[in-house]
């Protein structure tokens, strides 16, 4: 007896559909479960010095808050008025552009603000722009 071809072979038929249900469902759980990092800037940590010594010259000295504020001389200042009070430093005192701003920022800040607040302070006029470490053991 001789057998056809269509006897022999059985027909093997996957349902895709489920499959792509369940792919589908598999990718929004990872996607759901996965947390999306929104990063705006790099987190400066500041290094501690171990050998740093506190100056006591005639340094402009600026800081920088954990809040992205300057305070200068005791007060709270806006860029543009931080400025405005550095460009009139200068003007009274030709060589003020030889001298140092030390920009103290807090530990907190991102780089970008702390950039940001270095270029600003250089196109007041100011040549010389540091930006401070903390000292190991100081309180606060």
């Amino acid at each position: 007896m001789i057998r056809s071809k269509a006897e022999n072979e059985e027909y093997f038929n996957l349902e895709t559909t489920s499959l792509a249900d369940i792919i589908f469902l598999l990718l929004l759980f990872f996607i759901m479960s996965s947390t999306l990092i929104v990063s705006k800037g790099l987190k400066l940590n500041l290094p501690v010095s171990q050998n740093g010594k506190a100056h006591s010259d005639n340094r402009i000295r600026i800081v920088l808050n954990r809040k992205g504020h300057f305070i200068f001389n005791g007060r709270m200042l806006t860029p543009k008025v931080l400025v405005r009070k550095l460009k009139n430093i200068i003007s009274r005192d030709n060589d003020v552009t030889e001298r140092t701003v030390i920009l103290f920022c807090a530990r907190e800040i991102d780089l970008g603000r702390a950039i940001a607040s270095f270029d600003l302070l250089r196109s007041s006029g100011i040549r010389n722009v540091n930006i401070a470490v903390e000292e190991k053991n100081i309180q606060p």
